[in-house]
């Protein structure tokens, strides 16, 4: 699964366990960018890093604002000078904006809650004193719920800290995790290809294989396969816990395109919403396989 990892356990029960909330109809995890219309992005690494700063700082931008706050120029606490709560993601890029109210902590969080932020849902809450948090301290997070193709995942974290005898600190976070940049370069080139798929079927308990069949695709179909291996997104370096659950007889399957003098392997369904890929038997970026790709396999 895809993890949101928490800097302090005040903020890991604050959104994901005991007393935690969150709103109906919350995503608990990001999505990836719908893959079905045509990907031309051509993106450098260079290029993909401006982009997703200038994406982060427009959430900035949106955060909602509330009366009578003023920006905050003096010492950051210490668990205010990092969210506590992040995307389990190693790409991600966070802009930060510190302002201070003189308002009580609970108060904040209750207008909070009942903000609104463009483009966005409240995808998480913890109030003062819930779970772990702290007398004084409390956290909403808004998630982005449309996206630019090139984002997989965007949210807004505001944390409020109280302060006896001085004004309550909002800490506010906005989070983005892209797709990493895929230059044409590194995709299949376009020309003459050819494909098998090999469909494998495992058995429950003890994990191991009980069939195994081989189709080879006849060109059209071969080619076909690798616009939409082009068309998908390289994924995320999501971090991820634990494995895949086997309830029942399970079937994976392994795509070899031979082009260029080249063969690419792909593995599906994949883990952590990620296809692995290896490129002449050697590890190549995996990727979110987008649902061309998926059907193609799967219809053999």
């Amino acid at each position: 699964m895809k993890l949101r990892q928490g800097l302090a356990a005040a903020a890991l029960a604050l959104l994901t366990a005991c007393g935690s909330q969150s709103s109906p109809g919350a995503a608990s995890a990001p999505q990836a960018a719908d893959t079905t219309a045509q990907y031309t992005d051509n993106a450098t690494a260079t290029q993909r890093h401006a982009q997703t700063a200038a994406y982060t700082q427009q959430i900035l931008h949106q955060r909602p604002v509330l009366a009578g706050e003023t920006s905050y120029n003096g010492t950051i606490p210490k668990n205010l000078r990092q969210p506590n709560e992040v995307p389990g993601a190693t790409n991600r890029i966070v802009r930060r904006l510190y302002v201070a109210i003189d308002r009580s902590p609970e108060r904040i969080f209750q207008q909070l809650k009942k903000a609104t932020v463009a483009k966005s849902q409240l995808g998480g809450y913890g109030g003062v004193g819930a779970g772990d948090n702290g007398p004084r301290f409390a956290s909403v997070r808004f998630d982005r719920v449309t996206l630019p193709p090139a984002m997989v995942d965007g949210e807004l974290l505001i944390e409020v800290q109280g302060r006896a005898g001085k004004p309550t600190l909002l800490a506010e976070f906005a989070q983005v995790v892209p797709h990493p940049a895929w230059p044409a370069s590194e995709r299949i080139p376009t020309g003459p290809a050819t494909a098998t798929v090999t469909r494998i079927t495992y058995s429950p308990a003890p994990h191991r294989i009980t069939a195994r069949h081989v189709v080879r695709l006849d060109s059209a179909t071969a080619q076909q396969l690798v616009d939409a291996f082009n068309d998908s997104w390289i994924a995320p370096p999501w971090v991820c816990t634990g494995g895949p659950v086997v309830l029942g007889p399970t079937t994976t399957y392994r795509v070899r395109i031979h082009a260029d003098g080249h063969e690419w392997r792909v593995d599906l369904p994949g883990y952590c919403s990620a296809a692995p890929v290896t490129r002449d038997g050697h590890n190549a970026p995996a990727i979110n396989a987008g649902q061309q790709f998926v059907r193609l396999a799967h219809q053999r």
